[in-house]
């Protein structure tokens, strides 16, 4: 639970990650995919200590699609 474990290390720890790599971005939908970010970006919009990623790492199973719906939903949120 993301919203947790914001409010409980947030403050003392620098969270990574985000969106869901084993079954969001590996077996959803672009559609999906961007759902999900822009809804972990909003949690997290007034924070700091959060960095969005796949995980710690881009693995196979993940769609380049799915990867850069990702990054357009985040490039979106931030205005860039």
């Amino acid at each position: 639970d993301l919203a947790l474990v914001r409010d409980e290390y947030g403050s003392r720890v620098c969270l990574i990650g985000g969106t869901d790599s084993v079954h969001t971005l590996s077996r959803g939908s672009e559609q999906e995919v961007r759902k999900e970010t822009l809804q972990i970006l909003e949690l997290f919009r007034d924070r700091t200590g959060f960095i969005l990623a796949s995980s710690n790492s881009v693995h196979n199973d993940v769609p380049p699609r799915n990867f850069m719906a990702m990054v357009a939903a985040y490039r979106d949120f931030a205005g860039l």
